[in-house]
């Protein structure tokens, strides 16, 4: 286990705790005290395995960097944990809309901040990109050919929905909120019918019950959806 985790902290007794733990779980570590010298070492093509980000930065503050990062082709399959002593929940749905994969409230134990990394990291390595090709169960996305094939059979599916599977694919285990979807796959300028979204959905599933009955759509009541691990 050699991942690389980037830390965005400008207290430095808490970045020294946090390198303390890391590396005794296995884990390299990389610590910055604003946004702008991480965005910095990204732009020079080193990217980490996963990125923790406090909210309250000096400068950029975690929210707005979360946002930035998860808007960029660049980096938005980096997985991203925000640390905050905000624990409104209005707050905590935006870090998660805007595509955060966990959302930790001071105070916490370090141990159980490093089981949600190696939880987050191992379901990261269970949709490993290989090239152009996504994986998931039965599933492989072809992202240079743009088709999904499960079990060799060609999905029959509208570019709408080819984007949707994608992202599902890239958040699995996580649920995603329906506005996360409409903002990824149609635009954040651009508001649809609600229902649009769900004929989509139904489709997918249809089409992907003719070749599978593992790879299943879960609908959370009120949220979004999900495609379990």
């Amino acid at each position: 286990m050699n991942e690389m985790i980037f830390v965005v902290e400008d207290d430095d007794g808490i970045s020294e705790v946090y390198e303390c733990a890391f590396e005794s779980a296995g884990y390299m570590m990389k610590g910055f005290q604003c946004v702008e010298d991480m965005l910095n070492t990204l732009d020079n093509k080193e990217l980490p395995d996963l990125i923790i980000l406090d909210i309250m930065l000096p400068k950029m503050d975690g929210l707005t960097a979360l946002k930035l990062l998860k808007n960029d082709d660049r980096y938005n399959s980096i997985p991203i944990i925000m640390i905050s002593a905000k624990s409104e929940e209005h707050i905590k749905v935006k870090a998660l809309v805007n595509g955060c994969e966990d959302y930790i409230i001071k105070p916490f134990g370090v141990m159980e901040l490093v089981a949600r990394i190696n939880n987050i990291i191992k379901r990261t390595k269970k949709t490993s990109v290989e090239k152009d090709k996504l994986r998931y169960k039965d599933m492989v996305i072809d992202d240079k050919k743009h088709i999904i094939k499960i079990k060799d059979n060609v999905l029959n599916l509208t570019p709408k929905s080819y984007d949707i599977v994608k992202y599902l694919v890239l958040k699995t285990g996580q649920v995603v909120h329906r506005d996360e979807l409409f903002d990824k796959v149609w635009g954040e300028e651009y508001f649809p019918e609600t229902r649009t979204l769900d004929i989509h959905i139904n489709s997918i599933r249809q089409e992907i019950a003719k070749y599978s009955c593992d790879i299943y759509i879960k609908t959370v009541r009120g949220v979004g959806f999900i495609l379990e691990d």
